[in-house]
């Protein structure tokens, strides 16, 4: 055999009388060579309503290096928004959060964020809710007890595509996700009424939702068609027209859930109003739903919602989140005081100094200077004289009535 001095990068040619191959050596790179890039750092999305627990999070997968937090959230409403502005790698999701929870949430994301990746991190190791977590999209499960490490791998393992959640509860995760979409509770096929206006519209939904394996109970024009069903069903689906003619349609669905208190609403809507949407979820979010018929491109994803809404959770279109996201930040600080600071600012409204207010509603001076305190940092108030900042406290009250 025959080796011949010559190299072509790393490698010899070596020729024995037969086709030329190639052997790697051990040469050392020399110094004049580029390094290899180094990784891009896992873009991770932290939502959990405790902003202790987000920086935490934060600083665990920072310290070490190969991911990097681009944005973080404090409910499901605002997780939709961030992970369509930043497109994140993974998102490390909590369940319980008030307003619209993590398992909806990650529907939604997914849905607009294919490419991402859900590790939910949640303070409950019940099977059940794993299971519904895993139904929900998430390809990772970890209870908030774990060690930083295990959250570290876990992060990294669900990044490059694997399947994390506790081994003591894998049969009964299984098990979980074993159970039909389309059956209630009790294991009986879900219930449903609808109400279409359209007779033609109305027959071809009742078809569409025969197929997803519902059982279409009764049909009706209008939702206070359906205020008196009994028994009642266990979903009513109902479609509405442009936002211009849902005032009355959504009063009646208000009226029907009050009469009705396990039944699960969800609105296919002509047009994302925000309006309707907030009159709608705003008392009771649970086992409620509002989708966009044009966003209903397969069967899965109207069955998906039908049966959530069954099992009381809240199921909202991304366009209609971004809506009541921009409806919440309109909304005036001031509605975020307690009764007591909304009483102290009434009276600082008023002209009252400290003191007087401190007579006039019987607390100790000190409990003053703390509500007032506390109104100037909710009204985001930033410290300046104290003079400058009631008289912006008390603009703020003025335009809230």
């Amino acid at each position: 055999m025959l080796e011949s001095a010559d190299r072509v990068g790393e490698t010899r040619v070596v020729e024995d009388g037969k086709a030329p191959r190639r052997r790697v050596t051990g040469r050392a790179r020399s110094s004049n060579e580029p390094t290899p890039p180094r990784p891009r750092p896992i873009g991770v999305l932290v939502v959990d309503d405790h902003p202790i627990w987000r920086q935490t999070l934060r600083k665990i997968l920072e310290m070490r290096g190969f991911a990097r937090v681009t944005a973080q959230a404090s409910d499901g409403d605002e997780a939709v928004v961030a992970a369509s502005e930043t497109k994140p790698d993974v998102v490390i999701m909590d369940i319980d959060m008030p307003g619209t929870d993590g398992l909806a949430a990650t529907r939604m994301i997914l849905q607009e964020c294919p490419q991402s990746k859900v590790l939910m991190l949640s303070a409950s190791s019940e099977p059940a809710k794993i299971g519904r977590a895993v139904r929900a999209g998430a390809t990772g499960y970890l209870v908030k007890t774990a060690r930083p490490e295990e959250v570290v791998d876990a992060v990294r393992r669900v990044s490059e595509g694997e399947l994390v959640f506790p081994p003591e509860v894998a049969d009964a995760v299984m098990e979980e996700m074993r159970r039909p979409p389309a059956e209630s509770n009790q294991g009986t096929a879900i219930r449903v009424a609808l109400a279409e206006r359209s007779v033609l519209d109305r027959e071809g939904l009742a078809g569409v939702l025969r197929t997803c394996g519902f059982d279409v109970v009764h049909q009706a024009r209008s939702p206070r068609e359906l205020q008196s069903l009994d028994p009642p069903p266990d979903v009513a689906v109902i479609s509405l027209g442009s936002a211009d003619d849902n005032e009355k349609e959504i009063d009646a669905i208000i009226g029907m859930r009050r009469a009705m208190t396990r039944l699960g609403v969800l609105v296919l809507s002509q047009s994302a109003d925000s309006a309707g949407a907030v009159q709608l979820m705003s008392g009771k979010a649970e086992g409620c739903g509002w989708l966009l018929k044009s966003r209903v491109s397969h069967l899965d994803q109207l069955r998906d919602a039908v049966a959530r809404v069954a099992r009381g959770e809240a199921v909202v279109d991304p366009d209609v989140v971004s809506l009541l996201v921009e409806e919440r930040d309109r909304r005036s600080p001031v509605e975020d005081l307690s009764e007591r600071e909304r009483e102290v600012l009434g009276s600082m409204a008023e002209g009252r100094s400290n003191q007087a207010i401190s007579e006039q509603l019987h607390m100790a001076p000190k409990t003053v200077e703390g509500h007032v305190a506390n109104i100037f940092m909710k009204l985001g108030l930033e410290p300046a004289s104290d003079d400058h900042r009631r008289v912006l406290a008390v603009l703020a009250y003025l335009r809230s009535l």
